[in-house]
């Protein structure tokens, strides 16, 4: 279930501030970030409490002193989901992103249907 959190999370929608492509601008609902599956480049596949799923380049993310250090792929590649604050976080470096943000970010896809079962099952 999704569960709204006590902290605003407006943070820009990309290094830039601008839309990004996906999810309609307007889509202000905080939903929870619950797994996270590193991809290649700064992409990393999420699957939001919701159901669906996205995948995201956090590249534009990636900014200033802390960001630049993710930019480093063995700290990439620690990627965490925070189950408290319901986003990514890299421990190694205090950076998290805002589920707002990356929910913009990326495309959303369908939750997977159920694996098909074998015949006569």
């Amino acid at each position: 279930m999704t569960t709204p959190h006590d902290t605003p999370h407006d943070t820009p929608l990309d290094a830039s501030g601008a839309p990004s492509e996906g999810v309609s601008a307007g889509t202000e609902e905080f939903v929870d970030v619950v797994t996270v599956t590193p991809l290649n480049g700064y992409r990393v596949r999420l699957g939001w409490a919701d159901g669906p799923a996205s995948t995201v380049d956090c590249e534009p993310f990636l900014v200033g002193e802390v960001g630049e250090r993710v930019r480093d792929p063995a700290v990439l590649a620690g990627v965490q989901v925070d189950p408290d604050a319901g986003t990514l976080v890299w421990t190694a470096t205090g950076l998290d992103i805002s589920p707002v943000a990356l929910r913009r970010a990326g495309q959303l896809e369908p939750a997977e249907a159920s694996p098909p079962t074998a015949a006569g099952s």
